[in-house]
């Protein structure tokens, strides 16, 4: 393979994309594409992207590619997911990449031996870099430590626009490092958190610090052992502190899937922070009458919201959550003979909900949310 890239790249300078993805070219064979496109005359000025992934490529292989990389000068995109870099491989390209003026693209996902080092380097890119725009590095080792880095160069950078940590090892501490980052962040629009295992803790420092945040447009906390408090402070933030995030993915949290669905439409309604008001809960009816909120739909199911939750004197166990117009909130009523639940989203009063026995409804707007047993 080393052979016949030679006279491949060599016929002119006006090659912009080189594609050499899935061919089990291991350190050797890059090693080769390598000396090809460094000894190619004339020189690749125009080379834009350049795709070497899933080729078995280990840490000699990196660092022939780190000696080769400052000679491609136009360089945007550079591919190398599904490799076995390591962390002296990674600190070998990122060192390389500070060379490339142009470089908006990293993909180094799915090499699942980049660590505390690796991210400690590739930090250290974000945090001199002027014009990396996207930076894959799901199905890592990260780590705690790795995130403190990554969140340090992050801090100092004022261009990236995606990240993708998705199956990182951070935890709750490694998030929270991450976090700590966003606040004042001027340019990240996607952050993918997936699959970190931050729990509550973890959901808790983002949602602090994404309330002075404006400019992050998409978050992605699907499969992260997220319960009750950890989707109230998803909720909250959402309804009272936040009006510019877009999409949040929540699936495969520990909440009922009606639940996460409904702080997911809540992300995607358009947003205004309501005005403070005190709520007056209604006293409980007699058995057997309906629970009826005489507040609008979007204050009586803000759901989540602990000082919205009531009970009424036992008859049933109930429960409904849902999202009408800008409200979230958690209603519940508890009886030993029957459970349900249900869930209303939407400001013209969409219902959805399921059980045996009891109806969950809401009207949005300024209509009522009403649970009956």
């Amino acid at each position: 393979q080393g052979s016949s890239s030679a006279p491949l790249v060599g016929r002119g300078s006006k090659l912009k994309a080189l594609d050499m993805t899935l061919n089990l070219l291991g350190d050797e064979g890059a090693k080769a594409v390598c000396k090809a496109l460094r000894e190619a005359s004339p020189p690749l000025s125009c080379l834009s992207s350049l795709a070497l992934g899933g080729n078995a490529i280990g840490v000699d292989g990196a660092r022939a590619l780190a000696q080769m990389l400052p000679s491609l000068t136009s360089l945007l995109e550079l591919h190398l997911p599904g490799n076995y870099l390591g962390d002296m491989g990674v600190c070998a390209l990122s060192k390389a990449a500070t060379s490339l003026p142009h470089l908006r693209s990293l993909h180094l996902q799915e090499n699942y031996n980049i660590g505390t080092e690796g991210a400690r380097a590739l930090g250290n890119l974000l945090s001199s870099s002027t014009s990396l725009k996207e930076l894959q590095l799901a199905k890592n080792h990260v780590g705690v430590e790795g995130a403190r880095q990554l969140a340090l160069g992050l801090a100092a950078n004022s261009t990236l626009v995606s990240l993708n940590l998705e199956w990182c090892k951070m935890r709750g501490e490694g998030v929270a490092h991450m976090a700590s980052a966003l606040g004042g962040h001027k340019s990240l629009l996607s952050l993918n958190l997936a699959r970190n295992g931050m729990g509550d803790r973890g959901v808790k420092a983002m949602a602090e610090a994404l309330e002075g945040n404006t400019v992050l447009r998409r978050l992605d906390l699907r499969v992260n052992s997220i319960g009750l408090v950890g989707c109230r402070l998803v909720g909250t933030l959402l309804r009272d502190k936040n009006t510019t995030l877009m999409q949040v993915f929540m699936g495969g949290n520990e909440m009922e899937e009606h639940v996460l669905e409904a702080l997911e439409d809540l992300a995607a309604t358009a947003r205004t922070l309501p005005q403070r008001k005190r709520l007056v809960v209604p006293s409980a009816p007699p058995p057997g009458q309906p629970t009826l909120s005489t507040q609008p739909a979007s204050m009586a199911a803000a759901l989540l919201v602990p000082a919205l939750q009531f009970d009424v004197p036992a008859a049933a166990a109930s429960s409904g959550v849902g999202a009408a117009g800008g409200g979230l909130g958690l209603m519940s009523s508890r009886r030993s003979s029957a459970r349900s639940s249900g869930s209303a989203v939407g400001g013209s009063g969409a219902l959805r909900g399921d059980g045996r026995k009891g109806v969950v409804s809401g009207l949005g707007g300024g209509g009522l949310a009403t649970t009956q047993q």
